[in-house]
């Protein structure tokens, strides 16, 4: 079963975050106006909670890219920002595993500024995940909507691929020249984009494909030295 419906808004109540809309679904026949409100008797019945978000004020800032990059010791992590409206401050999570997340630091918000930055110092070997929060002066705040993973060596020149989400080209920095190539899968595992790295800084065309997300492969040779998963918008 399925329910569809567009234009819904909430009346006579002030809608805030955790608030629901219930649905119930009963084999008992609705048979006068004072069933709506009442307790069902019999049948069988199903409740559907749906929670609905505050739409009386705009959510206080429009994301318009969050990327990692690493060098040999520090990942930098940049976001770029639209909309701006009533932001305190930025707050960057982090996390080993992917679930766990914790802050690794803020930027305080400025009005009129799109870039900001904040670079993470202790970063562990292996895998780092990093999710943007954005806080407001009323204490509201949302999350980004993507969170970003990078396979991270200290001591090593480390490949990045970005911006994430990306429109038109994607930037790879190997830090190396040599045979490294780049292939590109779309989420049915078949490869749309083959491309050699000849050099240490290489912009790949993605114009051609459409929206959605992608995994980019650094290879050398059958190695995988890198992998991302990187939504394109078109």
């Amino acid at each position: 079963m399925t329910f569809t419906w567009t234009g819904t808004f909430l009346t006579n109540h002030i809608a805030t975050d955790h608030t629901y809309a219930r649905i119930r679904v009963t084999t008992e026949a609705i048979t006068t106006a004072n069933d709506k409100n009442a307790p069902f008797q019999d049948g069988e019945v199903e409740d559907y909670f749906i929670p609905f978000a505050d739409v009386s004020t705009p959510l206080p800032v429009k994301l318009i890219s969050f990327n990692a990059l690493a060098d040999e010791a520090n990942i930098s992590l940049n976001w770029d920002v639209a909309d701006q409206h009533n932001v305190d401050y930025y707050e960057v999570q982090k996390s080993s595993n992917g679930i766990d997340f914790a802050g690794a630091g803020s930027v305080k918000a400025a009005e009129g500024k799109k870039h900001y930055s904040l670079t993470d110092q202790n970063p562990v070997s292996g895998l780092n995940f990093y999710k943007l929060k954005s806080v407001d002066f009323d204490g509201r705040y949302q999350y980004s909507g993507n969170t970003l993973r990078l396979n991270f060596s200290r001591g090593f020149k480390q490949i990045n691929i970005y911006p994430n989400p990306a429109k038109k080209t994607i930037i790879v920095r190997s830090g190396q020249s040599g045979n490294l190539s780049l292939m590109v899968y779309n989420i049915k595992g078949q490869a749309v984009i083959q491309k050699n790295l000849s050099t240490e800084i290489t912009t790949i065309d993605i114009s051609g494909l459409k929206s959605g997300n992608y995994y980019f492969k650094v290879y050398d040779g059958t190695t995988i030295l890198s992998s991302e998963t990187i939504e394109i918008l078109q």
